[in-house]
């Protein structure tokens, strides 16, 4: 962002207006506005910002019991899938004390994962999906605004190097891990 441009979030129905003290030029009048209208959450990030706490958990809690469950890995066994790529962000390291926004019950649902691949003979490969900064910009990489920052700090690559090494040490005895 620069000195021209900010991001405000109105979350709560209530008018947002602009006071502008000046005269300004025909081309930076301060009521336009570019809006952007979130019709739907998605990502962790999103769920805890836009739902609070309490409901995100709540949420996410029924996404994680009922969108991949021990009957998909049947499934995928009984149709020769050998392998399954399981995305995590990198705020899974921090997961049993989780940073806000996010929202614990991620390495809950990675383990139920493990295990149900290694009952069905399947392999998982983790993927680091979402970077700290984002790598992208896109909602499931945790972007607060569509920005890609995680080239530009030292601490995003070094927390991102810190969540890969948690995911290896944590799963290297996980024989379903490849």
């Amino acid at each position: 962002m620069d000195d021209q441009n900010f991001v405000i979030l109105a979350s709560n129905d209530n008018v947002l207006t602009a006071d502008f003290w000046g005269t300004p030029d025909w081309d930076d009048i301060p009521a336009t506005f570019e809006m952007t209208i979130v019709g739907k959450l998605q990502g962790d990030y999103q769920l805890a910002n836009g739902y609070g706490h309490d409901k995100a958990k709540e949420v996410l809690k029924k996404h994680r019991n009922t969108f991949i469950t021990v009957d998909d890995f049947d499934f995928l066994y009984r149709h020769g899938i050998t392998t399954v790529r399981i995305p995590v962000g990198w705020w899974i390291a921090s997961d049993t004390n989780p940073l806000a926004p996010f929202i614990g019950g991620s390495l809950e649902a990675l383990d139920n994962a493990f295990s149900w691949a290694q009952a069905y003979n399947i392999k998982c490969i983790i993927d680091l999906h979402a970077a700290p900064g984002s790598q992208n910009g896109m909602e499931y990489s945790a972007s607060r605004d569509g920005t890609v920052n995680w080239q530009t700090s030292p601490e995003y690559i070094k927390q991102t190097l810190d969540a890969i090494e948690f995911l290896a040490s944590r799963s290297n005895m996980v024989s379903s891990v490849l």
